[in-house]
Parts: C-alpha cells; sequence; structure tokens
C-alpha cells in the first residue's frame, strides 16, 4: 500500500459527526465528541514535549477515555504500548524497560504502580489520566503513513519472554477493511467489547469500528447479567468474547436473541464443538475466529452464513491475508500466515523475528488442517503454550518462580482441559523436603499475575524427563489425569 490512510477519528467528525462512536454504560460519545477529546489530549501531549514518532504507555482500565487516549496518541503520529493491568509491578518494568517509552499514563485505579515503574525504570515522565483534557486542543493529523506504527503491544508468545509486537497503520486498516468485508457491516452496526483493550482482542474492536464509522459499545469486563441485557435490548448487532464467557453466557440465559444480534466472534483458542452446539440450539449466532496480535487480530474467521455448514472451523482467511500448513498442506501441521495484516515484527529484537517471520511467512506455533474448501481447523499449540481464559501462558515463566523457592528441585507447569478455563495450570515439583503449598501460591500471586497461578500443586518423587533431561510433558499429562 502506497496510498496514505486517512485518520478514521478526523475522516468521521467531519462525515459524521453526531454518530455515535462510543457507548459506555448510558454514556454517549460522539465522532465529534471523541475528536474533540483527541485534540485537547493532543494539546497536552504537546505541552510534555511529546513528538512524533515518540512512544507513549498507557496502564488503565477500559473506559471511554482509554479509547480517546489511544486514538490521540497515535493521532499526533506516536506509538501507543497498551500495558496489561493484570501484570505484577515486575512484569510491567521488563516491558518498560524494553520500550523506553517517553511517557507513561495512568489511571487513578494505577496509580501506586506507575509511581513504583517511575522508580524501577527511569521513566522520563509519568501523567495522570484525568489531567489529559486540560489544554487547549490541537489538531489531530489527517492521514498517516502505512509503514507508520500505530502501536506496539507485548505478548509472552511461545517464549516467555516479553516480546512487543510492532503493528502498523497498515496492519490495522487491512485488518478492519477485512473483517468489515466478512461481516457485512452495516453503518447501524454496534459492536460489543468486553474484552480489555489491552489486548489486540478487545483493542481491535474500537479500531474497526472507528474504520467502519460505525459503534462501540464498551463494558469494562464480562458480567453475564449486563451483557446479556445488553444483547437483548440494546440493539447491539456483533460482540466478541473468548469460550469461557461464552459458555457463562449460555448457562445464563435460554431466552431467543433479537434478529438485530448478527454474529458471536468467539477466539482465544480452540472451540470445543459441544459449546459451539449447544450456542447453536439456544439460537446464538456464533462464528468461530482465529488470530493473534501479530496479525493485527483475526486471520480467519466464518463469514454468518457459514457457521453452522462448517461448525468447528475457524473459517477462511480475511481480505487480503494467505495461510498454508508447513510441512504438508494435506496433514496436521504448523499454520503459516502471509499479507498486510501480519506484523514486520518485533520491537528491538532482530533474532525473534527472524526466528518468526521465514521468507514472508509468520509460523505461527499453533497447528491444524485446512479442508480442500479452505477451512482452517484449529487444533492446539505446536509448542507448550497455556491458554487458559484467553490469556497465553507460558510453562517456563511459573517453572522459573517455582525453582526460587528454598527447597524445590525440579518443576513443571501444564495445561489440562477444563470447561471453564479452556485449560487450567496444574504443576509438579520435587524438593528436598515438604512444601507448605498455601505459603508457596500465596508467594507466587507476588510474583505472577492471577491468570498464570496454578490450581493444582503436586510434589513427586522424580520428573519423567527424556535422556537429554527435558521434561516430558505428555507424560507427565497423563500422570495428573489419571
Amino acid at each position: 500500500m502506497s496510498l496514505m490512510i486517512r485518520n478514521p477519528i478526523v475522516k468521521n467528525a467531519t462525515t459524521n459527526p453526531e454518530k455515535n462512536a462510543v457507548l459506555e454504560y448510558g454514556k454517549n460519545t460522539t465522532y465529534s465528541e471523541l475528536a474533540k477529546n483527541c485534540s485537547k489530549i493532543a494539546g497536552t501531549l504537546i505541552n510534555l514535549d511529546i513528538r512524533p514518532g515518540d512512544r507513549i504507555a498507557l496502564l488503565a482500565k477500559s473506559t471511554t477515555q482509554y479509547i480517546e487516549t489511544l486514538s490521540a496518541i497515535t493521532g499526533i503520529g506516536c506509538s501507543f504500548i497498551p500495558l496489561n493491568t493484570r501484570l505484577t509491578t515486575p512484569e510491567i518494568a521488563e516491558i518498560i524497560n524494553d520500550c523506553k517509552p517517553q511517557l507513561l499514563i495512568y489511571d487513578e485505579e494505577h496509580e501506586h504502580i506507575a509511581k513504583q515503574l517511575a522508580d524501577l525504570t527511569r521513566l522520563p515522565k509519568v501523567f495522570f489520566l484525568n489531567d489529559l483534557f486540560d489544554a487547549p486542543p490541537s489538531s489531530l493529523l489527517i492521514e498517516h503513513p502505512p509503514d507508520g506504527i500505530h502501536s506496539i503491544i507485548y505478548t509472552s508468545g511461545t517464549t516467555g519472554t516479553p516480546k512487543g509486537v510492532v503493528l502498523t497503520w497498515e496492519n490495522l486498516y487491512e485488518s478492519a477493511k477485512g473483517s468489515a468485508e466478512n461481516l457485512g457491516s452495516k453503518p447501524t452496526d454496534i459492536w460489543l467489547c468486553c474484552l480489555p483493550l489491552n489486548h489486540i482482542g478487545g483493542l481491535s474492536i474500537p479500531i474497526r469500528t472507528a474504520f467502519s464509522g460505525t459503534c462501540t459499545m464498551l463494558h469494562t469486563g464480562f458480567d453475564p447479567v449486563s451483557i446479556s441485557t445488553a444483547l437483548h435490548e440494546q440493539s447491539v448487532s456483533l460482540a466478541s468474547f473468548v469460550p469461557t464467557m461464552l459458555r457463562r453466557l449460555l448457562e445464563l440465559d435460554a431466552k431467543e436473541y433479537p434478529p438485530t444480534l448478527r454474529s458471536i466472534l468467539v477466539g482465544g483458542g480452540p472451540v470445543e464443538k459441544n459449546l459451539l452446539e449447544l450456542a447453536s440450539k439456544k439460537g446464538l449466532p456464533v462464528i468461530q475466529t482465529y488470530g493473534m496480535t501479530e496479525t493485527s487480530s483475526q486471520i480467519t474467521t466464518l463469514a454468518p452464513d457459514e457457521a453452522q455448514t462448517h461448525l468447528g472451523s475457524a473459517g477462511r482467511p480475511l481480505g487480503k491475508t494467505k495461510i498454508r500448513i508447513h510441512p504438508n498442506e494435506k496433514q496436521l501441521g504448523e499454520i503459516l500466515v502471509q499479507g498486510p495484516v501480519v506484523t514486520s515484527g518485533y520491537f528491538n529484537n532482530p533474532q525473534k523475528t527472524a526466528d518468526s517471520i521465514k521468507g514472508g511467512w509468520l509460523y505461527t506455533g499453533d497447528i491444524g488442517t485446512i479442508d480442500n474448501q479452505g477451512f482452517l481447523y484449529v487444533q492446539g499449540r505446536k509448542d507448550e503454550l497455556i491458554i487458559t481464559g484467553g490469556e497465553n501462558v507460558n510453562p517456563s515463566e511459573i517453572e522459573d518462580c517455582l525453582l526460587k523457592w528454598p527447597g524445590i528441585t525440579a518443576a513443571a507447569a501444564i495445561g489440562l482441559p477444563d470447561k471453564e478455563w479452556g485449560q487450567k495450570i496444574i504443576v509438579a515439583f520435587t524438593s528436598d523436603n515438604e512444601i507448605a503449598i498455601n505459603d508457596l501460591d500465596n508467594w507466587l500471586k507476588k510474583q505472577l499475575a492471577n491468570f498464570k497461578i496454578p490450581k493444582q500443586y503436586l510434589r513427586v518423587e522424580t520428573l519423567p524427563t527424556t535422556a537429554s533431561g527435558k521434561i516430558k510433558r505428555n507424560a507427565l499429562k497423563k500422570l495428573f489425569e489419571s
């Protein structure tokens, strides 16, 4: 793509000024109001000596102000870095030290963490989110170069070490375009977002609706009762869930959904076929989708009219995206992706970029098959990554922490199937002495994000290993299952 990409906030404020951009618990923000607030934030950032090309991190919960802030940051040509609020302070500090942002913006709920980060990382500047709106307005850029960096989103990926996925304006524009074409975007669409905005699954929703000139309905979290009410009563046409959310919704609600609700997109890991069948019986229009941070979210998604005929499939590639299976197209293998939605690489990490992108193809680490009609069926991970509640957890992160506990001599973490979370984390360890599990569990909670905490611990005499000393995780899974 050689043409410049128009700033969707500026465009919609001109063409659809009174149209709702964001709905949040009864608060309506039009595109005109969104652009006005973004201009105020832009004025504050310029007063803080922020210039195009700078990196700005945001540590805050998902609100309309979050969307306004990310739109202002990217709207003046800076790179937006969303920080996962579920991480511990040391985990966030590792990210800050890697990307070295010129500014950290925080909300009231995360003020104490921001101050700790300022001491730990020598951040040049920290600033309170609510104070962003006090400066005289400054103009947003009308258009952006396709290769301009929009966001740097950190993911644990498959190594356990945070990697900053670089996403350009072109990446996100092409992703939004492909999604709109597949779903049949309508001017009246309202897309319900209850996924966190610091993840690509959540962040991509207000970006998509901005490019299509439609509306995001924002919920700060997943409450099944309020979500169900919104789906039934508030003209929602699209929504995005992870499998756990879908299961909770189905357990709660047996009523038939209105025809205004066109599609429920479900991603964040393989979806159990019985869950899809249950949704189908209840008349919930669920379509499976598959994506990752490195591909600006969606890679493949079922079209609404394919949901029943291809149950269990994650659909076909969107837009200009291409997929193939390595090494043999006709067998189960690793899923490879190519196209304008794919990242150019990891920030400040040429080695990991070279490991993941080879010959123009992104090696996803996921395994699956493609049928003769081009539909993708995702089977799981090539490696041992645990996906719990839509979050990626690398076993080595937990194992490294466990080995710091006095007396523990070896440790292994695995994921076992779980109806609630997709997978639950189980650990086995060997030790020279008796271990008080409650003490160990409480200590781990101070070291790791809550979603990385094991659900079960088992002390064993020895861990099954190969001749070279690598843990045989399949053998360990059989031990737990027995």
